[in-house]
């Protein structure tokens, strides 16, 4: 049986799971929850902070999480997070008013993160850790 709350922030880091899945990268990783998250009811979930180093000049980067609802982003489907603007350089971000997508499943306990490059101008611009703070909460009602 999982743990059932009605909001919680999970931070999490790429490099954090590397002994369990060794496969995972900055760019792409998976994580397993200590216990699973039991969702009875509408949940959803925002990118409130995030952190890492850029070694690309500038770009744009879609975060994705296998567990969000799908959205449509240039032409085809994904389960988009949080579309990043990337500086040079150590990014910290703190999104105040963070957007909120429905997360397309009833519990939670393995977690898939990945990225998809928008506008990067370099091969490799994650070289480091990427370290992200969502905020998981039972979906508001009454708000159009």
């Amino acid at each position: 049986m999982g743990l059932e709350v009605d909001q919680c922030y999970l931070i999490v880091s790429s490099a954090e799971f590397n002994d369990t899945y060794p496969l995972n990268t900055n760019t792409n990783f998976s994580l397993d929850l200590p216990s699973a998250l039991v969702l009875n009811k509408q949940w959803e979930v925002a990118l409130t902070e995030l952190w890492f180093k850029n070694t690309a000049t500038r770009g744009q980067m879609d975060l994705c999480a296998d567990f969000c609802s799908e959205s449509l982003v240039n032409r085809r489907f994904i389960p988009l997070l949080r579309r990043v603007e990337m500086k040079r350089g150590y990014n910290h971000i703190i999104y105040t008013n963070p957007n909120y997508f429905n997360i397309s499943r009833s519990e939670l306990k393995h977690l898939n993160f990945f990225i998809i490059p928008r506008i990067v101008h370099s091969d490799s611009f994650l070289r480091e850790e990427l370290t992200l703070k969502v905020h998981l909460r039972k979906r508001l009602t009454g708000i159009f």
